[in-house]
């Protein structure tokens, strides 16, 4: 008999504890051991299939209790990788515009207001936070968090770039932490989104050491192309990759503009 079940880990870990906690009906509590993703304030549960992803909305954790010793502790690889995660929230609210333009999906304003502070919080701390001062990126999830929660979905946080890395998680053996994944697939989203604020992003990356090549974040390059072209796919969800044709061609030209590969 117990009344409460503890997330002790990160990513993947959190998500199968609040997949448990809706399947038991029992109230959850999370201790993350790295900030290298938002899921520890996230209300939502993202669910993998064999070509296909899908995020369920549930409930926000019952407490997070964050110790400053294991988080000082975890690789300073995991916290560039939140970061991303955060900047993220960029491309993922433009997306939504983009949606709200050509299918009429309704925003919800104040979502979209917690996740744009999110990603501007992230950006503008981005050498305190690595120099230790991760409270202003528990900060950030913490909107991010609450995007999702009055938005009922993970739509004003995740967009095209996080389809991007999860078309890399579903179709190549190949992975990085998933913060790199999606920020690498943040540049990409802004250029197709027609931002030049992707180039800035590059150079940011760049100056803190944050993949920004197929090299550096250590998958092959026909794998990314394959993901780009497998992206508008792998769920149910409409982003600036259903306004273009994405070929092998397409992926591998623009992948090559950007340097990536």
């Amino acid at each position: 008999n117990f009344d409460l079940l503890i997330g002790f880990g990160s990513g993947k870990t959190i998500d199968k504890v609040k997949l448990l906690s809706m399947k038991l009906k029992k109230d959850y509590i999370v201790i993350p051991t790295s900030l290298s993703s938002d899921v520890m304030t996230s209300p939502t549960i993202s669910l993998k299939f064999k070509r296909t992803t899908k995020s369920i909305f549930y409930k926000l954790p019952k407490m997070i209790i964050i110790s400053e010793e294991i988080i000082k502790n975890a690789p300073q690889e995991t916290m560039k990788a939140g970061i991303c995660d955060c900047i993220a929230k960029f491309s993922s609210l433009k997306d939504w515009e983009i949606a709200n333009e050509m299918i009429h999906e309704k925003i919800n304003k104040k979502a979209y207001r917690l996740a744009l502070k999110c990603a501007k919080i992230s950006l503008k701390n981005i050498q305190k936070i690595i120099d230790g001062n991760f409270k202003k990126l528990i900060e950030a999830f913490k909107y991010s968090g609450l995007a999702a929660y009055y938005a009922k979905s993970s739509r004003p946080i995740s967009g095209s770039e996080h389809n991007f890395s999860h078309a890399i998680d579903l179709f190549s053996k190949y992975k990085s932490l998933h913060g790199f994944q999606v920020g690498l697939g943040t540049i990409i989203s802004r250029r197709l989104q027609q931002e030049n604020d992707y180039k800035d992003l590059i150079e940011i990356f760049k100056n803190y050491n944050i993949p920004t090549n197929y090299k550096e974040i250590k998958i092959p390059q026909k794998d990314l192309a394959l993901a780009l072209m497998k992206a508008k796919y792998v769920r149910k969800r409409f982003t600036v990759l259903n306004t273009i044709r994405i070929t092998k061609s397409f992926a591998n030209k623009l992948l090559k503009e950007l340097k990536i590969i």
